[in-house]
């Protein structure tokens, strides 16, 4: 998966994997699609929600900061200029949770749920705007720190699945597929629970969707890419 995204999506009942810098539009329930799919190959049903979402891999931004400079920089100052972003999902931040209290960033977004780590290849932080208001209850971590974070949201008495995902860079297949489970496992909790179907899912997977998505054309996570 790429390391920066920059999406605007229309929710609906689908997961939503952010994978391309475009505008998604999705329809209804019976016609899943993926991120890659342009709003041209499948018709609009309803009217949706408009979400902004963007997400950054961090790694290698201290070395940016001290110079001054650097692509990755770039990208999040432009994010940053958006007014429109609803969410924004920044990963492997490697930072104890204590630095992210009262960081407030521009257009209104502040850190809102996160799973941190101050060791490398580790750290998920989602920040959102205050008109999509959390619902404290439904916050979730995976079980290893640093690579997962969920909760619901609700904005016009609509409630949004929104989660954080930094998949083990490593290839330990198994590790990655244990998180997977744990990433699919409590979506269903919360979807029984807030009894909602609207999922939005961003940051870096570190498997791929197809086999055929990989430069090799064969996935070597391939339980991981199974349950994805």
């Amino acid at each position: 998966m790429p390391e920066n995204t920059h999406t605007t999506t229309s929710t609906s009942n689908v997961w939503h994997n952010t994978s391309t810098h475009t505008s998604i539009s999705q329809s209804s329930r019976d016609n899943p699609t993926h991120a890659e799919t342009s709003s041209q190959s499948q018709p609009q049903m309803t009217t949706p929600d408009n979400i902004t979402i963007s997400t950054q891999n961090c790694g290698g931004m201290r070395g940016e900061y001290h110079r001054r400079y650097g692509p990755k920089t770039s990208v999040l100052r432009k994010i940053l200029t958006n007014r429109r972003t609803d969410f924004l999902v920044l990963t492997e931040t490697r930072a104890e949770d204590s630095k992210k209290k009262n960081i407030r960033l521009k257009w209104g977004l502040q850190a809102s749920i996160s799973s941190l780590c101050p060791e490398a290849k580790a750290g998920v932080i989602v920040y959102a705007t205050d008109e999509h208001k959390l619902i404290e209850d439904s916050v979730k971590n995976g079980s290893t720190p640093g690579h997962l974070c969920m909760a619901v949201y609700e904005k016009n008495k609509k409630k949004l699945i929104v989660v954080g995902y930094y998949g083990p860079s490593e290839n330990n297949d198994k590790l990655s597929a244990k998180l997977m489970e744990e990433l699919r496992d409590n979506i269903r909790t919360l979807q029984h629970i807030y009894n909602t179907n609207r999922i939005l899912i961003a940051g870096d997977f570190n498997t791929v969707w197809r086999e055929r998505d990989a430069n090799s054309y064969h996935s070597r996570k391939p339980q991981t890419t199974r349950i994805f």
